[in-house]
């Protein structure tokens, strides 16, 4: 087996996939896998959040005044396991063993107090698997023939090196290849400069004229929606043999919206979001659990589209809550005998009635405690397992398979918080409250959950989201979100710290060398363009690609071309054959001053009228109309009553 190695290609890959046997191209957790699966130690996967809970529970043990991590681990536990859980992550992959004398600094000496519980009660990290496929590997084989590096040796971190000093190695020197012998076009020219840059040296690199032959192309949006629609329609008009690809950031979602308006394949990017409604049916569930019973929430449950309670029984429901907010009243339980009484009507055949009043009384008319108390865990956990049950059940019988695959982000959550309860449970807690409970939620939560049509379609565009996979030189390259990227923070270390973790064999990886290899790879894209070169800019970023300043500094006088106006005044960019499509006005519907009716007695006379409905009829005769002889009525999403009209309310019924 071959190889083909990157430190970024755990990503989104723009690879043409071909028929091949023993030739795989993998990033870092792809050869670790692969590697765990040859040598026989592969281990089962562990959620992070359910890690960040075992490790919560270490720091919590030992926790005292006299730890450095004492005052913020009051105030919010979950952040600061977060945080303390990916230092001992990163110190792993720099090769720590999990100790440090007691002669080390505060924060290395309190980690390794920490570390004697966590490396019993913690699923093991990144750095702790690579050291056990290291150890694995002095008496063991695996079936690959070679590796080939796409960054240079030097670039991967201490343990990456000792892994593949095991293997024979090659590296293709991607970053190094030598641009177009003769400079003749603008893309040429600037390929020759970025590549004669002192990258240490900082000498400022001549100018270079500007020809604007078409083969850098620079365009500018507002909107991102406009700009992939633009895209988009370029795409779809390409020619097949011509090689193209795109980089598309973290907006991948964006672009595959605009390719599907234009009946282009989708590339399969996710829309990740906390905010689908199979996940917020767990979270509205878990607010009806506390006092005293919120109408607010009660009403969002009730009128949300997914429930274990059917959505005939939530609207009538819902209903009795907008004529009176809260659980027990008159319109409630007469919602409730209503729903008891349709047992016998034959409309509803094999339905169980009894089973869907239980299933009411577990999830509405279930046990309220106290916020600042707590609910029992036990008590918790159940509502967590019962809501991944009714997801499981209705991931079977949903026929749409990506219909589906929404259902999988919304068990895994369910499952997940089950599991980290019942892990606070194992370690002798009875009770939770409100915020912790919250805190938990929303760690879980944080996961998300795809959208529809995630899976990439047959004959789809080449995109990528990040710069550094384009490893291949292509006909043209358009870098579409051309925006700010996400640089690596800073080490939390100290100097002495730092001193520190050098004596004891812990080899950080230097925040300047990523640095420079996340610039390397800035430019890959721009010296993989064989004849065009299109960069995609947007005014509502905060800030330009840092790469965009050098191109300016080259290129002084590289002009923009502005993708709304060209539209709107029906014009087209060179070699970008794109128009917009006109739209036909339509005016709006001519008021109506009178209102025929074909049945007088469809206006006969109410036994009475209130105060309300006869000014209607005197002032406005069709609400009258409407209301009381059409009884069109507010929907179950209505806001509920509040302020005069809850207490005219309450007055009357006094």
């Amino acid at each position: 087996m071959i190889v083909r190695f990157g430190l970024d290609f755990d990503t989104f890959l723009a690879e043409i996939k071909e028929t091949r046997f023993g030739k795989v191209t993998v990033g870092p957790e792809g050869l670790l896998s692969l590697l765990e699966t040859q040598l026989g130690i592969s281990l089962p996967k562990v959620s992070p959040f359910k890690r960040m809970v075992q490790y919560r529970l270490c720091l919590q043990q030992i926790d005292s005044p006299e730890r450095f991590y004492h005052a913020s681990f009051g105030v919010d536990p979950v952040a600061v396991s977060r945080t303390l859980l990916n230092w001992r992550d990163q110190l792993y992959c720099a090769g720590w063993n999990g100790a440090f004398p007691e002669t080390a600094s505060r924060r290395l000496k309190d980690l390794s107090h920490v570390e004697k519980e966590a490396s019993v009660r913690v699923a093991p990290g990144r750095g702790q698997r690579l050291q056990s496929v290291i150890r694995a590997l002095k008496d063991q084989k695996t079936g690959i023939e070679k590796i080939e590096l796409i960054d240079p040796p030097s670039d991967y971190p201490c343990l990456w090196q000792k892994v593949l000093s095991h293997f024979k190695t090659e590296t293709l020197f991607i970053d190094d290849r030598p641009p177009p012998e003769r400079p003749a076009t603008d893309l040429a020219r600037l390929q020759w400069a970025l590549e004669s840059i002192p990258r240490k040296e900082g000498r400022a690199p001549g100018e270079i004229e500007w020809q604007n032959d078409g083969s850098l192309v620079v365009l500018a949006a507002h909107s991102r929606a406009v700009s992939a629609r633009f895209v988009s329609e370029y795409l779809k008009d390409a020619a097949p043999s011509r090689q193209i690809r795109i980089i598309c950031g973290g907006s991948g979602h964006l672009l595959d919206q605009a390719l599907e308006t234009v009946d282009v394949a989708r590339c399969g990017f996710d829309s990740v979001s906390c905010f689908r409604p199979l996940s917020q049916a767990l979270i509205l569930a878990l607010e009806l659990v506390w006092k005293p019973a919120d109408p607010f929430h009660l009403q969002a449950y009730l009128t949300h589209p997914v429930s274990p309670i059917p959505v005939w029984i939530r609207h009538r429901l819902a209903k009795a809550l907008l004529e009176a907010p809260g659980i027990g009243g008159r319109a409630w339980n007469a919602a409730l005998d209503w729903i008891r009484n349709k047992n016998s009507e034959k409309e509803f055949g094999d339905i169980n009635i009894q089973k869907i009043l239980s299933d009411v009384d577990f999830w509405v008319h279930c046990p309220r405690y106290d916020p600042a108390e707590g609910a029992p865990i036990d008590g918790i956990r159940e509502r967590c397992d019962q809501m991944a049950a009714w997801l499981i059940r209705m991931r079977y019988a949903e026929k749409n398979p990506h219909l589906q695959a929404l259902y999988d982000p919304a068990i895994s959550q369910a499952k997940d918080l089950s599991e980290s309860l019942d892990v606070l449970r194992a370690a002798g807690m009875t009770r939770i409250d409100r915020v912790k409970l919250n805190q938990v939620l929303n760690a879980v939560m944080e996961s998300g959950g795809t959208g529809l049509k995630t899976t990439p379609e047959l004959g789809h565009p080449m995109a990528v989201e990040s710069p550094a996979v384009l490893a291949d030189p292509v006909d043209e390259v358009i870098w579409w979100d051309f925006s700010m990227p996400v640089l690596p923070a800073p080490e939390p270390w100290t100097v002495s710290e730092c001193r520190d973790l050098e004596e004891h064999h812990v080899r950080l990886h230097p925040l300047e060398d990523r640095l420079t290899h996340i610039a390397r790879t800035w430019r890959r894209p721009v010296m993989a363009a064989g004849k065009r070169l299109v960069l995609v800019l947007h005014h509502d970023d905060e800030e330009h690609h840092p790469l965009w300043h050098e191109i300016r500094i080259l290129l002084p006088h590289l002009a923009q071309k502005e993708i709304e106006p060209t539209l709107q005044s029906d014009q087209t960019i060179s070699a970008f054959p794109v128009h917009a499509a006109p739209l036909a006005s339509q005016p709006l519907p001519p008021v109506r001053r009178w209102w025929c009716l074909s049945d007088a007695d469809l206006l006969k006379t109410r036994k009475s009228e209130s105060y309300s409905s006869l000014e209607a009829f005197l002032f406005r005769p069709y609400e009258w109309v409407l209301k009381y002889k059409a009884r069109l009525e507010p929907g179950n999403l209505s806001a509920l009553p509040s302020g005069s009209l809850l207490f005219g309310n309450l007055s009357h019924r006094l």
